[in-house]
């Protein structure tokens, strides 16, 4: 693997340049808690520290992690083919990839379409540029991702 995740990102150049996509997910929905405006609030704040402009929220609500179905996610994807958006904010890595494959997924478009990936929780940036089983298990790896 060429490069791991954990290169900070706390400042982008030309942030003009983007159009950003957050994206939120949550499995549940609690009564007492809004999950889903606390991680909204958080990923919109690491935004307006960059001074990104947000285009679009993207969110699966009550969405279970190991469901095949998410609109809202295949919703973005479509927008990053379509050149909506080109760089997409979520709270961590567990919200846009639940397990291996999500991952290979993801990392596989994000080089195919250049893209970008940032996670407002670590303010970190996904990049992996050697996406085979190896690199993605030395990721998951030095990363201490546990699906």
């Amino acid at each position: 693997m060429s490069r791991k995740s954990g290169k900070k990102i706390n400042k982008l150049d030309n942030p003009e340049s983007y159009n950003v996509g957050i994206y939120i997910r949550t499995a549940r929905v609690l009564k007492d808690v809004d999950v889903i405006q606390y991680q909204k609030e958080r990923v919109e704040e690491y935004c307006v520290q960059l001074g990104l402009h947000i285009k679009e929220v993207y969110i699966d609500a009550g969405i279970d992690e190991f469901a095949k179905d998410k609109p809202a996610y295949k919703k973005m994807i479509q927008d990053i083919i379509e050149k909506k958006i080109n760089l997409i904010v979520t709270a961590n890595l567990l919200r846009i990839a639940r397990n291996k494959n999500e991952l290979i997924e993801i990392v596989n478009l994000q080089n195919e379409l250049g893209f970008r990936t940032l996670l407002s929780d670590s303010r970190e940036e996904i990049q992996i540029n050697n996406v085979n089983t190896d690199g993605i298990s030395e990721f998951i790896e030095e990363n201490d991702i546990e699906f």
